[in-house]
Order: structure tokens, then sequence, then C-alpha cells
């Protein structure tokens, strides 16, 4: 994800979190095919259009549902993880989600 470096804290959380499914089709494709970023100088472009993750943004009833039908299949204690509510970003359910499925069993 183009928002979350290698040294961002959250991301071994959000590569898995990809890495199981959920970051695919959270944002719409880009209306012409091969579609690049913003031009910034040069041959440069900002990452391609919807490469990135957004921890801060709001998460919303349609992703979050997304979401839970992709932890309910990788076995994630659904009631560890936040509902969807205007205040739930999709950091802290990223986060929720990763320590879910790293927590030994019974914690």
């Amino acid at each position: 994800m183009s928002d979350v470096s290698p040294q961002h804290k959250d991301f071994v959380a959000v590569q898995w979190w990809g890495s199981v499914g959920g970051l695919h089709g959270i944002e719409p494709a880009p209306k012409n095919p091969g579609e690049r970023g913003a031009h910034i100088v040069s041959q440069y472009f900002e990452a391609f259009p919807g490469h990135a993750v957004q921890l801060e943004k709001v998460l919303g009833s349609e992703v979050a549902d997304h979401w839970r039908n992709i932890a309910r299949g990788q076995h994630l204690p659904l009631e560890q993880l936040p509902s969807a509510d205007r205040h739930t970003t999709r950091g802290q359910w990223i986060r929720a989600a990763y320590d879910a499925a790293h927590s030994p069993v019974g914690e």
C-alpha cells in the first residue's frame, strides 16, 4: 500500500490484511484501463489509484461488511472486532483484526 511504508507501525498488520484479501476491491477501479496516479514530474507518477489503504478513513458499512466476511473466513473471533460506526477507522479495524489473529487462543 502506497501510504504505509515499511517503517510505519501498522506495516505488518496492513500487509497481513492485504494477504488475506482485505484490501482487494475496497476502492473503485480507475475509469480508464492503465490509468496512473497523478503526474509528479518527468517520468514519475504517484502510486496507482486505489493503492492507498487510508488508515484514518472512517470504515464505512460496506467495507465493514466485506471485512467481516473475510474475518469469518479467517476464523477470527468477530466479537473482538470493532463495529462500523462513524468513528471507527480502517486502521483501528485492521489493528484489531491483526491482534485477534495473532493472540494466543483463550486471551
